[in-house]
């Protein structure tokens, strides 16, 4: 019977039901953006960081391996099944769910991996059969691309060309510390739109097309104005840059989050090679990588023009490796190798510099490390000065979306007031 009342009380049992479910849908929003979008927005940022700590990983396992004299392949073989016993045992009821409910296997996969803090993952999985298949690590490092960065895979294989691959791993560590400037420079445009700048503007053009526009072309169809009803001449340039600033930030956003392995998967390593060479930073990026990879060959009596094409190869870049080429062919011609380097670096810094390492006693790598660490810090202020500018400009955009949207809204009132003082 107090069930019964209080049904009634409420309206009947679908009046009720409504409202519970109305109500447990606003919670579920709720909960939504107070705990999953922090959650996704943490995960999205630390993706660079925990490329950086599987890399890390892979690089002291190559390094064990060899100091120890015992086999890479076997090595990571035998992690990736160690990987996969514990994420079955993890759960009694796991091994049972991989091999009779497959399409289930992959979410309690994602929570067991989670909960047993794997590092690598399914991409060791994937390598290993690679490996098992009779493919060299480099190789299978490549086909693979969300283990490590496709400059480190290049790297190991020009190590193992050179016959000692320790030698390219400080050269191939170095690399992986690209992964704290980008997350840093993500800080700056997550702080633009957790401020609510770009979404507001963003919000603010969405709401004037979907809601008030709509309204102002009924008015100025029914007072006669339909010379105006496109609502004001700066309709057009207004979503024009409400469009630009949102594409910008998708694109940017979906760079960050995807890495390599989108890159890989859309086939768009052409664009980011130029890009790499077109953008400041990540052209000294890849003048420290092709110079230490050049200064460890040459110290390994590699010929000069083998060691030229080797070094561009390790930076995975192909508009370098490129350039390498017409390097190899004008020392093919006779040009020394100081000179010949000016198809890689036109600005002449990397010619001197391999000219008066070449003249000291230390090595080619010890004599150019300085320089290494040079274009370390100065990529990293070009990146965080760019970060800067880039953020400055979403605000500005954002500013322009605001002024724009006021410009157009009260031209539209003084055209009202002037068509009500006619009338």
């Amino acid at each position: 019977m107090l069930i019964l009342a209080l049904m009634q009380s409420l309206g009947g049992p679908a009046t009720g039901m409504r409202e519970s479910l109305t109500e447990l849908a606003a919670w579920s929003i709720w909960l939504f953006f107070v705990l999953g979008v922090p959650y996704f927005v943490y995960w999205a940022l630390s993706l660079p960081l925990r490329r950086q700590e599987r890399g890390r990983l892979l690089l002291d396992i190559v390094e064990t391996c060899v100091a120890q004299g015992k086999s890479v392949e076997r090595a990571l073989v035998s992690l990736a099944e160690a990987e996969r016993l514990e994420l079955k045992s993890y759960y009694p009821v796991a091994s049972w769910m991989f091999t009779h409910l497959p399409v289930l296997s992959r979410p309690w996969a994602w929570v067991g991996r989670y909960r047993a803090r794997m590092v690598f993952g399914p991409r060791l999985a994937r390598v290993a059969r690679r490996l098992n298949g009779g493919e060299a690590l480099p190789e299978a490092l490549r086909a693979v691309p969300g283990l490590v960065p496709p400059q480190v895979a290049e790297m190991l294989q020009v190590g193992g060309e050179s016959g000692d691959i320790r030698q390219v791993l400080p050269a191939c560590r170095r690399a992986l510390t690209s992964a704290t400037p980008r997350m840093r420079s993500a800080m700056n445009y997550v702080v633009v739109l957790a401020s609510g700048f770009f979404l507001t503007g963003v919000g603010l053009f969405l709401f004037a097309v979907l809601v008030i526009v709509p309204k102002l072309r009924m008015m100025l169809e029914d007072m006669q104005m339909a010379e105006w009803a496109p609502v004001s001449p700066y309709a057009q340039t207004l979503f024009i840059v409400a469009a630009a600033l949102s594409l910008v930030v998708v694109l940017s956003a979906l760079s960050y989050i995807g890495g390599p392995e989108l890159a890989a998967f859309l086939r768009l390593r052409w664009l980011g090679d130029r890009l790499a060479v077109w953008l400041p930073w990540r052209r000294k990026r890849l003048q420290r990588d092709f110079s230490a990879m050049l200064a460890v060959l040459l110290d390994a009596g590699v010929p000069e023009a083998r060691a030229v094409e080797l070094a561009a190869a390790a930076t995975a870049n192909r508009v370098f490796a490129r350039r390498a080429k017409a390097a190899a062919a004008a020392m093919a011609r006779g040009e020394p190798l100081a000179e010949a380097l000016g198809w890689l670096d036109r600005s002449g810094e990397l010619k001197w510099r391999l000219a008066n390492a070449a003249h000291a006693h230390l090595g080619f790598l010890d004599a150019l490390a300085g320089w290494h660490e040079s274009l370390d810090a100065k990529a990293f202020q070009q990146e965080q000065t760019a970060a800067q500018a880039v953020t400055t400009a979403l605000v500005l955009g954002n500013g322009a979306i605001v002024a724009l949207v006021a410009i157009g809204f009260f031209h539209i009132l003084m055209l009202l007031v002037r068509e009500g003082m006619i009338w």
